[in-house]
């Protein structure tokens, strides 16, 4: 799964998995060494650039009203709120 990001000013950033989603109603994070985040477009002209997740455990986070999510909290989108983080 690729996930692609344009912020309000007009940044564009994101994650890749290499593992499923799925709608977990307890939650769960997952464990994927493939996965990684990325930034394409930013306030700061910093190249292309791809990051490793730090701890790979904590690749992704299954959750029902949530997603997605990636590294620790690297990138959160969720139903309840409009902004990523």
């Amino acid at each position: 799964t690729i996930t692609i990001i344009e912020s309000d000013n007009k940044c564009l950033f994101g994650g890749y998995t290499s593992i499923s989603w799925k709608k977990s109603i307890h939650g769960n994070w997952e464990k994927d060494e493939n996965a990684f985040l990325f930034t394409l477009k930013n306030p700061f002209n910093i190249n292309t650039t791809k990051y490793k997740i730090k701890i790979p455990e904590y690749a992704i986070y299954n959750y029902l009203n949530y997603g997605p999510i990636f590294g620790l909290y690297d990138i959160d989108i969720s139903d309840s709120n409009d902004k990523a983080y």
